[in-house]
């Protein structure tokens, strides 16, 4: 395994570096693999309870900061805290999950063109720690992917995921994404 470090040749100082590994898979194959989890959490309570909603700051806002703030820093990835004045920063295609109308899960997405093709790019997705390994994330995932694609005609989702948060590299190549590259932060 790599080391999330480099020396600096003209300083000799060892900086701290993060490595993300970068997935993609073709909506459709996303869509097919989230067809057969599909089957699998149809009749679950997780599924059929969980809301989703687009972010709205003044509406539900607050909800998104908690659910920011608690699913990032409780986990493996290094993310700063946010607050109300980070909120423009996140693009219009930012969904809430509400669980039995709790806020419990978020996912945020960008739309760009990669050769021609509208890509739909995975930038977080958060679930707070004691809803985890219930099917949310799967469940957020399902709904806002087919959501992506009626609506913007995405071709592709791709993602960038930390090497040390196996629980999403596991659940993005359970619906098909494959490793395209590596990049460090």
């Amino acid at each position: 395994m790599r080391k999330n470090v480099y020396s600096s040749p003209s300083e000799g100082v060892e900086v701290k570096r993060y490595r993300y590994i970068k997935m993609g898979c073709p909506i459709s194959k996303v869509l097919d693999s989230l067809n057969i989890v599909y089957q699998e959490i149809k009749d679950s309570d997780v599924y059929k309870n969980l809301k989703i909603e687009y972010l709205d700051p003044e509406k539900n806002g607050e909800d998104f900061i908690f659910v920011f703030n608690k699913s990032l820093l409780t986990g493996t990835d290094p993310y700063q805290p946010i607050d109300y004045s980070d909120l423009d920063k996140f693009p219009k295609t930012t969904f809430l999950g509400y669980l039995y109308g709790r806020p419990v899960a978020f996912v945020t997405y960008t739309i760009e063109e990669e050769d021609g093709l509208k890509v739909g790019v995975i930038a977080g997705l958060g679930v707070v720690p004691e809803y985890r390994r219930r099917g949310v994330a799967k469940a957020l995932l399902l709904k806002t992917a087919r959501e992506l694609e009626s609506m913007f005609k995405v071709n592709k989702l791709v993602c960038d995921v930390y090497e040390k948060n196996i629980a999403s590299l596991n659940l993005v190549k359970k619906f098909g994404f494959k490793e395209e590259g590596e990049f460090y932060i």
